[in-house]
């Protein structure tokens, strides 16, 4: 049985809850764990990550909500998550997270997308729309 978090991605019924400090332990180990929104994910074997697995392995250990949001993640590299998901972060640790940071309920991450992400829609799409006016306008203009 599985069931929703993270703005819709699957994750076992019965999760298993890890201790921050375990997390930190394991940097450096031949591991690499992350946490992304209260959320652990081991990547160790995500040897196809776009940006190598040299950045994973730089944020093994620690929280990576901010710079995995910043990046502007697809809708299916946030799918992805769920086959590396592991455990969640213990409550009495969520504090320890940068800001105090808490993980989000299932569609805040739609709603906080950065403007940066934002921009990777809008420029495709006015630069879209400014080659269909050209379009339309030597078309008439020709006629």
């Amino acid at each position: 049985m599985m069931a929703a978090a993270d703005g819709g991605l699957l994750h076992p019924v019965s999760e298993c809850v890890v201790r921050l400090a375990d997390v930190k332990k394991i940097h450096g180990k031949d591991k690499t764990w992350v946490i992304i929104h209260g959320k652990v994910y081991d990547v160790t074997t995500f040897h196809c990550h776009p940006g190598g697995m040299n950045v994973l392995e730089e944020h093994s250990g620690r929280d990576s909500t901010e710079v995995f949001e910043d990046i502007g993640h697809s809708n299916d590299a946030r799918g992805m998550l769920c086959q590396f998901y592991m455990a969640t972060i213990h409550p009495d640790d969520l504090g320890g997270l940068p800001n105090g940071e808490t993980p989000p309920d299932e569609e805040s991450w739609f709603q906080n997308l950065s403007y940066r992400s934002a921009l990777y829609f809008l420029v495709p799409a006015g630069l879209a729309l400014v080659a269909v006016a050209v379009l339309v306008y030597r078309c008439r203009r020709s006629t």
